[in-house]
């Protein structure tokens, strides 16, 4: 017999999950580059991006650290990242989302910030006044 999981216990494995990638992910830039690199990255980024949409106010809040945790790491991490299409919806969760959320993507973008091209896209979408 098989035992399907109501949403809240996906819900409750998600977050446990997204603490756990968002902690390794914070231990060293080699780490990160094998799970960035060679892991699948591109379906770790579509994962955070499913999550950062999601309706659960904690889920996003998760994804949006796990992204900040990333952006965190060398330019080729970032580089993955703003790829990925990140920025605009960091830029969206500035603007429109409740006080907790806006912080995780405050941080996220302060991390991502040292890129000077990127820092003048941030710019010119006036984050900066946002902040």
């Amino acid at each position: 017999m098989l035992i399907v999981p109501d949403r809240t216990h996906l819900i409750k494995v998600f977050l446990l999950a997204l603490r756990c990638l968002g902690n390794m992910l914070a231990y060293s830039d080699k780490f990160n580059e094998k799970v960035i690199s060679d892991c699948g990255g591109k379906h770790i980024l579509d994962c955070l991006a499913f999550c950062m949409k999601h309706q659960h106010r904690g889920l996003r809040k998760e994804a949006i650290w796990v992204v900040g945790n990333i952006l965190a790491g060398p330019p080729s991490h970032k580089k993955a990242v703003v790829d990925a299409g990140f920025l605009p919806q960091l830029v969206d969760i500035l603007q429109k989302s409740q006080f907790d959320l806006r912080k995780e993507a405050v941080y996220a973008l302060f991390n991502v910030a040292s890129q000077l091209h990127i820092l003048s896209i941030l710019v010119e979408k006036h984050v900066c006044k946002m902040i």
